[in-house]
């Protein structure tokens, strides 16, 4: 089943537990058959995550470092 690149790092990081890099989630999402969009999709990811945190009040993603994100 294939997910908005979102809901996949929403899945990811849930299963996960731990906070992760753009490029550790894209391998995971992959490894997971959940997306294969792009030619960068880890920067695809990234700029989506950056984007949620700075548009939604109540996003569910914080930057714990540069380039590294978790669930709040």
């Amino acid at each position: 089943m294939k997910l908005t690149f979102l809901s996949a790092a929403e899945k990811i990081m849930t299963e996960e537990g731990k906070p992760l890099t753009a490029k550790e989630l894209w391998k995971a999402v992959y490894d997971r058959s959940l997306q294969s969009q792009g030619e960068t999709p880890w920067k695809t990811i990234e700029s989506q995550i950056y984007v949620n945190i700075l548009n939604q009040q109540n996003s569910l993603f914080t930057k714990v470092a540069r380039g590294q994100f978790a669930l709040c």
